[in-house]
């Protein structure tokens, strides 16, 4: 393992130390909620969290939800004036763009520094806000008037240039965070040569449970490999868990499918267990992504990755250097990709070693890390 990985965050300064950093509770399932609960920020002291939603339990009527979410605002413009600079967590989506305006405006309001972190983005609600001068107002009020942006691929930079026509603000583009708790002793080279010896070559899909994460379509491409394959042992593992997973489970069981594994929601130790027993990353997910954790984690521990051009990914990730981006939806479309990997073994480690020596140098946690306190600092 590279040494960087065992380096100390940066101390952090009295700016840092006067963030308020909104974000959903860290025991609620999500994204954006993984990548605080990697980077620990409070643990070394950068910022203060301030939940906007309640623990995942607490699951109430919808006016009841509306009287909680006023109560946060009435709080979070208590807390806004103690601090020095608000960082807001939102997706451009139907749930998230107006809740966070209003994070956004108290902020302003209270003329604290307003850094606007975008993860998510449904293009579909951008057509919208184009397309409404409601809502155009409502963003040029509020988002677009940010003291600094961070985005999580070019093509978000790009969008958001089309909605704040105005002025440049200051923008990170940050590459995400890949945990490497459990990789302090992680050798690539003899991975490599265990993986090499081993009777099965193990396929991993790794999200939450919807339909467009492209679960059925990694589930297909699997089984038409297996099939063209017949003299190598082929295993999946459908890690995660959501709405969709009965309805995945039945599909595969209705279909005869062998050697699909559900180990459900992973983490911690299993997790790192699982990515530690994968060959091969496959997730075609045509979700409106920022840039996948499971995508970076993946790379980190030295697995070639089969995905599609969304959001950020077509940045970080090149045909046979870094695995395979593929523009179809079609299972078919996927196979050659995982044939050509499983084959040709000097193509296959040529690629693993590109990917954990991206994620070495861009997502560990220090860099991540690094990277974020050095923005917020210019701000």
């Amino acid at each position: 393992m590279n040494d960087s990985m065992t380096q100390a965050p940066p101390k952090p300064s009295k700016r840092l130390q006067g963030l308020l950093i909104n974000v959903p509770h860290l025991d609620r399932p999500g994204g954006v909620r993984e990548i605080y609960k990697i980077l620990d920020l409070e643990k070394h002291g950068i910022g203060q969290y301030f939940f906007i939603h309640p623990k995942p339990e607490r699951e109430t009527a919808k006016w009841q939800v509306g009287i909680r979410l006023v109560k946060r605002y009435l709080k979070f413009y208590k807390r806004v004036g103690e601090m020095e600079m608000v960082l807001i967590n939102p997706s451009l989506g139907w749930k998230s763009f107006l809740r966070d305006a209003m994070f956004a405006y108290i902020t302003q309001l209270r003329g604290k520094k307003l850094v606007v972190f975008w993860h998510g983005w449904l293009e579909e609600y951008e057509r919208k806000i184009k397309n409404s001068w409601l809502l155009r107002a409502c963003f040029s009020k509020t988002f677009a008037n940010a003291d600094g942006l961070i985005v999580l691929g070019s093509i978000f930079k790009d969008k958001l240039t089309q909605l704040i026509p105005s002025g440049e603000i200051p923008t990170l583009h940050f590459l995400n965070i890949a945990d490497d708790t459990f990789l302090k002793n992680f050798d690539l080279e003899k991975e490599l040569d265990r993986r090499e010896q081993k009777e099965k070559f193990t396929m991993l899909f790794l999200a939450r449970m919807v339909k467009e994460k492209g679960v059925y379509i990694a589930i297909d491409a699997f089984r038409q490999a297996a099939l063209e394959m017949p003299d190598k042992e082929l295993e999946l593992i459908i890690a995660g868990d959501g709405n969709e997973l009965g309805k995945v489970k039945k599909y595969v069981s209705d279909n005869k499918i062998p050697n699909v594994i559900f180990p459900g929601f992973v983490r911690g130790t299993v997790k790192h267990e699982t990515l530690a027993k994968a060959d091969l990353f496959l997730f075609p997910t045509y979700y409106p992504e920022g840039l996948p954790l499971s995508v970076l984690e993946a790379m980190l521990y030295g697995m070639p990755v089969i995905t599609r051009p969304v959001g950020g990914l077509p940045d970080i990730l090149h045909n046979e250097e870094h695995g395979y981006i593929i523009d179809s939806k079609e299972p078919a479309d996927f196979v050659g990709a995982i044939k050509n990997l499983v084959r040709d073994r000097e193509l296959y480690r040529s690629i693993c070693r590109n990917n954990h020596e991206f994620a070495t140098n861009n997502v560990i946690n220090a860099k991540a890390t690094q990277s974020l306190s050095n923005f917020l600092e210019t701000i």
